[in-house]
């Protein structure tokens, strides 16, 4: 086995995923609990990180910010469509021009996919929605 060497947290930056790595997966995405403990722990992290720690979901940054109150994070939410560099900054959003072009090629990667399933007569393997 190889021993990497400790990060240097002076000079490392931690984008943090949450559901199935911060938090266990729970039957509904509002069934999580967020241990007490995490957030404490999760609150030093980030003072010896010197604030560069972000936390990256699925989620909206309404509901990042609402599982770890009142601790606030810079993050990433909705798969990347809402963003805040700043835990103090409102949460910024893509455009619909930007989510609209991202919609076409995520569509347009899906159709090979959906061609092999029904060749293979199986289902439409993919589908596109929206979590708003």
């Amino acid at each position: 086995m190889i021993r990497l060497p400790a990060p240097d947290l002076d000079r490392t930056a931690l984008f943090l995923d949450i559901d199935g790595t911060l938090l266990d997966i729970a039957p509904t995405p509002d069934s999580v609990c967020v241990p007490q403990a995490l957030v404490d722990d999760l609150a030093r992290l980030r003072a010896r990180c010197s604030g560069a720690l972000a936390l990256v979901s699925g989620r909206t940054l309404e509901d990042i910010d609402r599982l770890f109150a009142p601790l606030r994070f810079p993050a990433a939410g909705a798969h990347g469509t809402q963003v805040r560099p700043d835990p103090n900054a409102p949460i910024g959003h893509l455009t619909a021009t930007d989510s609209g072009r991202l919609a076409r090629k995520v569509r347009g990667a899906c159709r090979p996919a959906r061609h092999v399933h029904r060749r293979q007569g199986g289902h439409a393997g993919a589908a596109l929605s929206s979590s708003r």
